[in-house]
């Protein structure tokens, strides 16, 4: 597949924690995935207000991972979501997946699933809308 032909339709992400392949991601992860972790979709842009320099995710950068991500994506490969984690009353960060968030804004993504450990999912409150998109905090 052509890198230019790449669009929305082709992303894929895992929605079961049991098939995901951990040992993939640049974090380690030191404890159980699945006890501990629960995949939950938030709506970009309230995640980024909440992200120190969030709205650097807005300016696409092409590189060599930004690269491997759509070959990766072009062999139908699904994503692992990106990892996120509440630093601190006001402040979340991305821990792992920064590029599949900038590449999921570039590709006109409103809202994608994002693994947060489960002691932190307390901090996710639901907007009423006309379906269901999960807030930060």
């Amino acid at each position: 597949m052509n890198l230019r032909e790449i669009n929305k339709n082709h992303v894929q992400f895992y929605d079961n924690l049991l098939d995901m392949p951990v040992n993939q991601l640049n974090t380690e992860i030191h404890f159980d995935i699945i006890n501990c972790y629960s995949i939950e979709t938030l709506n970009i842009d309230i995640l980024l207000r909440k992200i120190q320099n969030g709205n650097e995710y807005k300016n696409f950068v092409w590189d060599s991972k930004m690269k491997g991500l759509f070959e990766f994506i072009g062999s139908g490969t699904k994503l692992i979501p990106p990892i996120i984690r509440k630093i601190n009353e006001e402040v979340w960060a991305i821990l792992d997946g920064q590029h599949r968030v900038g590449l999921c804004i570039y590709l006109g993504f409103s809202e994608i699933p994002f693994l947060i450990r489960n002691d932190q999912a307390q901090h996710l409150y639901q907007v009423n809308t006309d379906k269901t998109i999960y807030g930060i905090n």
